[in-house]
């Protein structure tokens, strides 16, 4: 039921969604859409299945104690999200909110679980994926701690063109991007006025142009140079 759309997520997935076999999932439960700004999950709720990104954008975000907002990744087509914490049997340790209209596909935790348990070398996969987002936590926090903000918003906006924009074939059309100024703040550990003073600094340098919240990369092998710099 409903497997054919699995495999038409834009040509798109994670390394998660290649090495499930999907002829093995008796079904996907739903086919869920929701709205820009529209919560898939709420940090503290009980998982009861897992997602997979048809088409849209996912933001993963915590609020600390303080009440911040702690932005853990942006997901896009094909990236599956919240079976981390329904593998641990516990609540979810963070929030899942679209940032444009999206559709997802759900499995039931039965289902998953099961699905887990027929495929050989399956679990063996998540917990090599689980040790590579451990790694990619460890470099995110070594970045906030030396990399200066503008290597890290560089390193970010040639980050997301590469996830959002990874279909794109024509080299000569300039990517857009679209984010809030608050969420690219929260991704690498700053606040807005400071991504608006260095976007502004780029867009002065010839590196980027922006209208209203888009943002169009114009040169990135500059960006590069600029993420690489404090290396």
């Amino acid at each position: 039921m409903w497997k054919s759309d699995v495999f038409a997520v834009n040509g798109q997935s994670s390394p998660l969604t290649k090495a499930v076999n999907w002829n093995l999932v008796e079904d996907i439960d739903d086919i869920l859409h929701f709205k820009k700004g529209q919560y898939i999950y709420f940090q503290g709720s009980s998982p009861q299945g897992i997602f997979i990104i048809k088409n849209g954008t996912v933001k993963i975000s915590r609020n600390a104690c303080n009440g911040k907002e702690f932005v853990v990744k942006i997901a896009s087509d094909g990236h599956m999200f919240g079976h981390i914490s329904l593998l641990n049997h516990s609540r979810y340790n963070n929030s899942a909110v679209a940032l444009e209209d999206t559709t997802v596909l759900f499995i039931h935790k039965t289902n998953f679980l099961e699905t887990i348990k027929k495929q050989e070398g399956l679990f063996e996969h998540f917990i090599q994926q689980l040790c590579s987002h451990i790694i990619k936590i460890e470099q995110k926090a070594t970045n906030m701690a030396y990399k200066p903000v503008r290597g890290r918003l560089a390193q970010l906006l040639l980050s997301l063109d590469n996830q959002l924009n990874n279909d794109s074939t024509d080299e000569e059309i300039p990517h857009s991007l679209f984010m809030t100024r608050a969420d690219m703040a929260g991704l690498i550990g700053t606040v807005k006025e400071t991504v608006n003073r260095i976007l502004s600094e780029f867009r002065q340098e010839g590196i980027i142009d922006t209208n209203g919240t888009k943002i169009y990369i114009l040169n990135a092998k500059k960006l590069l140079e600029i993420s690489h710099l404090y290396d």
